[in-house]
C-alpha cells in the first residue's frame, strides 16, 4: 500500500513596488503592492519545489490580487465614475462612499 501526501501553497515571494495605489475592494482600506507570487509544492509537508509566477497587484490586507494591467484598468474606471476621492489634507485615496479619510480621519469632500 502506498500513500502520497502532497499539496501546494501560493504566497508572496518578493515585493517589487510597495503601495502603488488603493485597494479596489470597497470594504478594504489597504493598499496594493506590485509583487512576485510563488507557488510551493509540498511532499509530506516538506517544501520540495517553488515555482515563480508573473507579477501581480496584491493587497496584503484583504488578499485581493489581479494582473497589474487589469488593476490599472479597474482603477481608471473607478476614477472616471467618481468612485474614488482624494483627501485634501494627506492626499490619500478614499472610496467614493466614505465620508472620512481612512488614513488621517479628515472629512472627505463630496464629489459634485
Amino acid at each position: 500500500m502506498f500513500f502520497l501526501i502532497a499539496g501546494s501553497n501560493q504566497a508572496v515571494k518578493n515585493v517589487h513596488q510597495p503601495s502603488i495605489g488603493p485597494c479596489l475592494v470597497p470594504s478594504c482600506s489597504g493598499s496594493i503592492d506590485l509583487v512576485e507570487m510563488g507557488t510551493t509544492l509540498y511532499l509530506f509537508f516538506i517544501p520540495v519545489w517553488t515555482f515563480t509566477s508573473e507579477e501581480q497587484a496584491f493587497c496584503r490586507t484583504c488578499g485581493f490580487h489581479s494582473t497589474p494591467s487589469n488593476y490599472q484598468t479597474m482603477l481608471g474606471q473607478r476614477e472616471l465614475l467618481g468612485l474614488l476621492k482624494s483627501c485634501t489634507k494627506c492626499g490619500k485615496t478614499a472610496h467614493g462612499n466614505w465620508a472620512f479619510c481612512p488614513s488621517c480621519g479628515t472629512e472627505v469632500a463630496k464629489q459634485p
